[in-house]
């Protein structure tokens, strides 16, 4: 069975979202995996890498998200899946600035990869109202919709 630590093969890792938010609830788990080097080649070196080293993963042949990087300053790139982990490669410098591209203040924290929970700038806990830090794209309604749906039950006054 593949760890983090095997697939992020000495790196940082962490892993934000909604499976930081509550495991319980999560549909899946985004294990974000952070390279170093702000160029756009280190991040497509290191997916690569990955595919060699794991071959189990599904890969995902998308491009650099570009979105990442003119709203928060970094990159992201989606190596692909294993199981229910969705491997990402971001050139955030720390977990804090990753929590920063987040849009919705529910998912806005990270288990870090020594077990540390880390709360981002704007975060909320489950248990309130979610507020949309800022609107990352064409998603961002979507992902509202959905993490209400999920922790409604947690919230009077709905």
């Amino acid at each position: 069975m593949w760890t983090n630590d095997h697939i992020a093969n000495g790196r940082r890792w962490c892993i934000a979202g909604g499976w930081a938010a509550c495991p319980q609830l999560a549909t899946d788990e985004d294990v974000w995996i952070f390279v170093d080097d702000r160029t756009s080649s280190p991040l497509l070196e290191v997916r690569d890498d990955i595919w060699d080293a794991c071959p189990e993963i599904v890969r995902d042949e998308a491009p650099l998200t570009e979105t990442y990087l003119v709203e928060t300053g970094f990159m992201s790139l989606k190596v692909g899946t294993l199981g229910l982990r969705h491997i990402i490669l971001t050139d955030a410098a720390n977990i804090l600035d990753l929590l920063d591209g987040f849009d919705i203040s529910t998912h806005q924290c990270a288990i870090s990869d020594q077990g540390e929970f880390i709360r981002g700038r704007q975060w909320t806990p489950i248990d309130e109202l979610p507020v949309v830090i800022r609107v990352g794209g064409p998603n961002t309604a979507r992902r509202l919709q959905k993490i209400q749906a999920r922790y409604n039950f947690l919230r009077k006054g709905w």
